[in-house]
């Protein structure tokens, strides 16, 4: 096992660096690659440096120091050359964010750790599960602000540590996955990742109502915490910090329900900025009281909707099923088929194995999508949709409770 103090990564800091480090490694079969941000630290997210383990070199690319990577995004997008990367979504949202990057041949090593029968799936835990390597994450480190130059050594490090071992690692998940069987069923799972693409988030008049306990909140008060949340907003956008670190969500719930309180009373505000703030909070608070109260036309939280009694009996069947599915596949029953899917079916089936304009074993499944594909997998329909279509011909009756004047 490589300790951290024997990772001397390759920096590269120059355009002339990283055409050198890429004609290095242009004959590679795989790469393994992570990136780092500043999200904990700045209002404007951004990718501040790559790790890039390929051809035994460890390589960190400093993007902040170099202007133009998109040499970088042509090995990403060439389909010849594996990507190893380990929980890939959110690593390829910032990617396609900052650069329109796109990601082909992908195998992450999170999505395949789950196939093998694992349950937790940080890297940690999966290295020493699978290699029996044991990394040290500094706590303190997964929220460094990557922005800031020069990199410690420490960080550096720990940086590295993220690429080091998974070439090995896949190479044990893949065996074990070809022992299972399930090696396609991961192929076809990371070839859906690489849709994966960036959404920008609400406007802040209308990402206000997201924020959790608003929907509980009566509308004056709603109208309250929208103020507060567009002041915070353009303190953080102004600041370049995040949100979070402006004032907290919950004096902006606590305002809202006591707007007549001394702020002080409430934690959440920084020292050194409170202030600056307090009359610009309490100002907020005065134009959400004197504005229109904002009603919730969503959903309430934990709406699930109205199930017939027959549809609510098929769909605690199908969850039975598809929870001792997975107890003796030994994996998580959540990847053996999709819980929006068994609602749909549930609700529309008409005892023919028919719900909606698909069937189980179809190679539709109507409306359902995620990142423009369908919900349902291929491999999932091939797998269990046999299974499925039976209990959908066969649906469990609803249990009809028993009249003690009957049989008393």
């Amino acid at each position: 096992m490589d300790s951290p103090a024997e990772i001397n990564p390759l920096r590269i800091d120059s355009d002339r660096g990283l055409a050198g480090f890429l004609d290095r490694i242009t004959g590679c079969s795989s790469i393994a690659v992570d990136m780092e941000s500043n999200g904990f630290h700045r209002y404007r997210e951004r990718v501040c440096l790559v790790q890039i383990a390929a051809g035994g070199i460890v390589a960190l690319v400093d993007t902040i120091a170099i202007a133009n990577i998109s040499a970088l995004g042509a090995i990403f997008a060439d389909s010849r050359m594996e990507k190893i990367m380990h929980s890939t979504d959110y690593d390829l949202r910032s990617f396609d964010r900052d650069y329109g990057f796109r990601f082909h041949n992908i195998f992450d090593t999170s999505v395949a750790a789950s196939f093998a029968g694992s349950r937790m799936l940080g890297l940690g835990t999966i290295l020493s599960e699978y290699l029996g390597v044991e990394i040290a994450k500094s706590k303190r480190l997964q929220r460094h602000d990557w922005s800031a130059r020069p990199i410690s050594e420490e960080a550096v490090r720990y940086a590295a540590l993220d690429v080091l071992h998974l070439h090995a690692l896949r190479e044990v998940l893949a065996g074990r996955l070809n022992e299972l069987g399930r090696m396609s069923w991961v192929r076809e799972e990371c070839d859906r990742l690489e849709a994966i693409r960036y959404c920008p988030p609400e406007p802040p008049e209308t990402a206000f109502l997201s924020v959790k306990g608003v929907r509980s909140l009566k509308p004056r008060e709603r109208a309250v915490f929208r103020e507060l949340y567009l002041l915070r907003e353009r303190e953080a956008a102004e600041a370049d910090r995040p949100p979070f670190k402006v004032f907290s969500s919950n004096l902006m719930m606590q305002l809202s329900q006591h707007p007549e309180a001394e702020i002080t009373e409430f934690d959440g505000i920084p020292p050194s900025r409170k202030q600056r703030l307090m009359a610009e909070i309490r100002e907020a608070v005065r134009r959400g009281l004197e504005a229109p109260p904002v009603p919730y036309n969503g959903k309430p939280e934990n709406f699930r909707g109205r199930m017939e009694p027959d549809a609510s009996a098929l769909l605690a069947g199908m969850k039975e099923w598809r929870t001792r599915t997975g107890n003796e596949l030994g994996i998580d029953p959540a990847l053996v088929w999709p819980a929006k899917s068994l609602e749909e079916l549930a609700c529309g089936c008409n005892g023919s194995g028919t719900a909606g304009s698909g069937t189980a074993g179809s190679g539709t499944d109507g409306e359902l999508r995620k990142n423009g594909i369908p919900l349902v997998r291929n491999w999932q329909r091939e797998q269990f949709g046999e299974s499925l279509r039976e209990l959908l011909i066969n649906p469990v009756k609803p249990v009809t409770p028993v009249d003690e004047a009957l049989v008393g």
